[in-house]
């Protein structure tokens, strides 16, 4: 455990990438336990080390409000359908991948071809793959960015944020450093390693 700032360096993986591993990886750290997820000991790691410093002094201070406006025109509206999961329950299927056959004689099951057998299918309000927010200067993966789109609506749009980005952040898949978005927000702290430059790139610049 890394006793520094109160964050005890224990982060949480709550997303489908871990920290930092690889470009656009993204993580969420808690400051106290969550009973949700298992806690990491992230003690060997330097990402992590830098991650439970101090906001910096040239962070911007603003509201969860302020900042979740800022963002809509690239990552889109909170949203009630997925709760920002940027997918939702096949409506065809209702997540059993498999529908019952319209005629009464077969007792067989049929593959649903809305969700591909997956159970879910894409909500309308997933930001476009391609879609990428520029952070003083650094790109950021849009989609990458529904975990603190949710973070944002679900505290009070009056309460503080502070945001920064953090340089030569030491990859922990070992290919070199990256910038990285870091956003504190009561007692959480979202970190998210820039996006690789891709020629389909949709760049909205993020006025903060």
């Amino acid at each position: 455990m890394i006793p520094a700032h109160e964050w005890g360096g224990r982060w949480a993986r709550i997303g489908a990438q871990p920290l930092l591993v690889g470009r656009s990886g993204w993580a969420i750290l808690l400051a106290k336990q969550s009973h949700d997820v298992a806690p990491q000991d992230m003690s060997t790691s330097s990402a992590a080390r830098m991650f439970v410093e101090a906001a910096p002094d040239d962070a911007c201070l603003m509201s969860a409000g302020g900042l979740l406006d800022a963002l809509t025109p690239v990552v889109g509206e909170h949203c009630t359908l997925c709760d920002d999961e940027g997918e939702r329950v096949c409506p065809c299927c209702l997540g059993k991948m498999v529908l019952a056959c319209n005629d009464p004689a077969c007792t067989e099951g049929h593959n649903c071809e809305p969700c591909d057998v997956g159970g879910r299918v894409r909500c309308p309000c997933r930001p476009s793959p391609d879609a990428v927010a520029v952070i003083r200067g650094a790109r950021f993966g849009a989609l990458m960015m529904l975990p603190l789109r949710r973070l944002l609506a679900s505290v009070d749009p009056d309460t503080g944020v502070s945001l920064w980005t953090a340089t030569g952040v030491p990859m922990t898949d070992g290919k070199g450093l990256a910038t990285a978005l870091v956003v504190d927000i009561e007692g959480t702290r979202y970190a998210l390693a820039e996006r690789i430059h891709g020629e389909e790139d949709q760049l909205h610049e993020v006025t903060l």
